[in-house]
């Protein structure tokens, strides 16, 4: 006979399966949406980067297309820019 043990999350008895991953404390039930939810945040965080490098890499464009104009507008050319 397997241990009967009480989830420390949910509160629902189960069986402490040997060999079955998880926590010794925590349900199977619970342990998935555990997995899930740091799936989750690690999905996020590199969305989070991803965006973040995406931000700066804008930043820069601009930066040096506005560096770019103020030398034109100094040497007195004029600007045109082309409509797509």
């Amino acid at each position: 006979m397997l241990p009967s043990i009480i989830c420390s999350k949910c509160g629902e008895r189960f069986e402490l399966v040997p060999g079955k991953p998880g926590y010794s404390n925590i349900c199977s039930k619970c342990t998935e949406s555990f997995d899930e939810q740091a799936r989750k945040a690690a999905q996020e965080e590199l969305t989070r980067k991803a965006m973040a490098a995406m931000t700066k890499a804008n930043t820069r464009r601009i930066e040096s297309e506005a560096k770019e104009r103020r030398k034109l507008d100094s040497l007195g050319y004029e600007i045109v820019r082309r409509v797509k």
